[in-house]
């Protein structure tokens, strides 16, 4: 298997695949294998003991990993994310359990399969694109065949479905619905993965007639109701879901989500209305639903205007979905840097993993997860969702791969781009890149290697230009150009070069405002930051206040801030405060 990008004539840049980048001594790495081996844990005959009971097959050894209040069920809510997960954990690391346990993830569901078509998990948009990509990361990264012949008897199936070949398609449908409009639930994200399969049976040599049909059944599930709002430059809160968990606001996750099928059919078909509208609605993100950690979604998980922003960080404790809302992130701005070349997506992705992923305390045994995170002016702590196995589970594990790929990007005339400051070596076409440091407290240090035939040519390194930098970057070392978004270094490759950039920080007070008065949060860099303690009355101080005391702690008007990833489960922080017209 070929572990570069396929290359794509409406690409500006490519992305790198999940074991093209070598971590060195990092918190991520540390991650990562926490996680894997968290999943790996799970036995795989206890993960489909629910689904074997309830077709009569038998269970063997397996014991239920159903614990009280469960969204388990069979397993369609996370089975399928599981699979993707290891399928990539296997692609990143060549660890042969995590493609042994694809294997047998893949056997079971041929078992299921032989006795209910459908698994009991493909009766819905929102179980089948999960079950769909994962039997495709199976065959793509592990090489497991079987794994795709069952996915497209399995999608046979579900194409077969009287309500889905009825769906209605209503804008914003994330279910909710008692009739048979309910196997729609995130219908709209679901049109990614039947035209991955599509493409991926054409590669095959599947029969044309099929594979059109394929595509026919694709198109009926884009989104263009939504898409179009953006496309157009219109605003969303004059449109409305029509069906639903919420008839007032549209479902953050799912909606942002849903502009991953629009660029992957931008790089399909190189049609500029994909990317313009995923373009606009990230601005639409970043400009008006992103809060100090880089979440979005700040009442529950629903795009809200500024009003509601504020009511929801001053009455409600559940003001950000982080695994899913994370890992859809994620993916979308790495698409984006791949259509346009541009860094400054890579500002909310690093938000993300610093404030979300570094801050998230790990799932416990029996499944509870990191959901939500709770900003309220009131203060909170950090929880475990007390249902086991929510979708969160299942996006936990691919939020922490997809970081693998969005550390570098190549560009032209073999460009290293380098998007995050994680400690990591790539090894690109004529020079290997390494880096290290204590960012974003501290510096960070690039070594150039140069590679065998390729001495004396000209290498291109771009970085990141931070958008909270406190001052231009100051180099050691090398030259550096400045650009929006972006240091260019150009170096000649006539023998190993190291130079150090020291990004200079300071703490910024964000405001949230609606007639003068709303909410305001601390950032230090990309790290949101937290006062000690809860209900804490007191007025919100000015970023001017602000005193270092360590490496990522401040004390102001007699409050303690720490990092908010700092905080550990149960620790009582603030993150909002109030404030009023007065203060500035």
């Amino acid at each position: 298997m070929n572990s570069k990008p396929e290359s794509n004539p409406n690409d500006v840049a490519a992305s790198l695949s999940y074991n093209d980048v070598l971590l060195t001594d990092s918190v991520l790495k540390s991650k990562l294998r926490t996680i894997g081996e968290y999943y790996l844990s799970i036995p795989t005959a206890d993960v489909f003991f629910e689904m074997r009971k309830h077709v009569g097959l038998d269970t063997g050894a397996g014991k239920s990993i159903v614990r009280g209040r469960s969204w388990f069920g069979v397993g369609g809510i996370v089975l399928g994310q599981w699979m993707q997960a290891f399928a990539r954990f296997f692609r990143a690391t060549q660890d042969e359990r995590y493609r042994q346990r694809c294997a047998e993830y893949v056997g079971q569901l041929q078992e299921v399969s032989a006795v209910s078509p459908d698994c009991y998990i493909c009766r819905t948009a929102y179980q089948a694109e999960k079950i769909f990509h994962g039997l495709m990361d199976a065959a793509e990264y592990c090489g497991i065949e079987d794994a795709f012949s069952l996915c497209g008897r399995l999608l046979d199936h579900f194409r077969s479905i009287p309500a889905i070949r009825r769906a209605k398609c209503r804008i914003g449908d994330n279910g909710g619905s008692k009739d048979e409009t309910s196997c729609e639930i995130e219908w709209y994200t679901i049109s990614e993965a039947l035209y991955r399969f599509a493409d991926m049976a054409g590669r095959r040599r599947a029969k044309r007639d099929y594979v059109e049909e394929l595509l026919r059944f694709a198109r009926k599930f884009e989104y263009e109701a939504y898409w179009k709002i953006f496309a157009g430059g219109e605003n969303m809160f004059d449109y409305s879901p029509v069906a639903g968990q919420n008839t007032a606001y549209f479902h953050a996750y799912s909606h942002l989500n849903s502009f991953n099928s629009a660029m992957y059919l931008y790089r399909k078909t190189g049609e500029k209305r994909y990317l313009e509208s995923a373009e606009r609605f990230m601005r639409f993100i970043r400009d008006t639903q992103t809060l100090v950690t880089g979440g979005y979604g700040a009442l529950n998980e629903w795009l809200m205007p500024t009003t509601g922003i504020i009511y929801a960080l001053r009455n409600n404790h559940t003001n950000f979905e982080n695994q899913c809302n994370s890992y859809a992130c994620f993916r979308l701005n790495n698409a984006l840097t791949v259509a346009t070349g541009k860094l400054e997506y890579g500002d909310l992705t690093e938000l993300l993993y610093y404030n979300s992923f570094l801050a998230s305390p790990e799932t416990d045994k029996d499944g509870h997860v990191y959901y939500y995170a709770d900003y309220c002016v009131d203060g909170g702590k950090k929880w475990l969702h007390p249902i086991s196995w929510t979708c969160c589970s299942g996006t936990r594990p691919l939020a922490a791969l997809e970081v693998l790929r969005n550390i570098y990007f190549t560009g032209k005339d073999g460009e290293i781009l380098v998007n995050l400051y994680i400690g990591s070596s790539y090894r690109g076409r004529c020079a290997t890149i390494e880096q290290r440091g204590e960012y974003p407290v501290g510096d960070m240090t690039f070594r150039i290697i140069p590679h065998a035939g390729h001495r004396g040519e000209r290498q291109v390194v771009r970085l990141r230009k931070p958008a909270w930098l406190a001052g231009a970057a100051e180099f050691t070392g090398a030259d550096a150009s400045e650009e929006a978004d972006a240091y260019t270094v150009e170096l000649t490759l006539d023998k190993e070069r190291e130079f150090s950039v020291r990004f200079p920080m300071r703490v910024d007070a964000l405001d949230i405002r609606s007639c003068g008065e709303g909410v305001r949060a601390f950032r230090y860099g990309p790290l949101a930051l937290a006062a000690e303690g809860e209900n804490l009355g007191k007025e919100a101080p000015a970023a001017a206040d602000f005193k270092r005391t360590g490496a990522a702690e401040f004390t102001a008007e007699g409050l303690t801030f720490r990092s908010f990833a700092a905080y550990e489960l149960d620790e009582a922080y603030t993150m909002y405060f109030n404030i009023g017209e007065e203060q500035r």
